[in-house]
């Protein structure tokens, strides 16, 4: 099965992302201090019934260090800035190990909702509206 590799350009620089796959979009961001490498237990069944979107977190593998701090919710704008690099329209689901679980909760939460497609997003959005928090600084 092919991959697709490109950059993307986000608010936390230059990002490496892989696309495998037909079928519903999924975004996968793994944890700290590894890359999208640490999903190829998984990656060869999800990609046989979803398009995978394998995002390399700023700074880790492949993406570009930006050199500076960046807030979790600046990587959440970095994650809808590869969906919109790609053209993805319709709903995805996220899957994150840690640090990417992190980004797709602030995906949910804090982007405005025509920035965060997705049953999944939807749905995470509705519990946070359930149970208000600031957004991190």
């Amino acid at each position: 099965m092919m991959s697709d590799h490109r950059f993307v350009e986000t608010p936390v620089g230059r990002l490496a992302v892989r696309t495998r796959g037909e079928g519903p979009p999924a975004v996968l961001w793994h944890s700290l201090f590894v890359d999208d490498r640490s999903w190829h237990r998984v990656e060869d069944e999800l990609a046989a019934e979803r398009r995978l979107i394998l995002v390399t977190g700023p700074g880790h593998g492949r993406s570009g260090d930006p050199g500076r701090r960046y807030t979790m919710t600046q990587c959440g704008a970095a994650a809808v800035a590869v969906l919109d690099e790609l053209g993805v329209e319709e709903p995805v689901d996220w899957v994150g190990k840690a640090w990417g679980g992190h980004v797709g909760v602030i995906v949910a939460a804090y982007l405005p909702p025509l920035e965060a497609p997705g049953a999944t997003v939807d749905h995470l959005r509705r519990f946070w509206a359930a149970h208000p928090m600031s957004p991190p600084a």
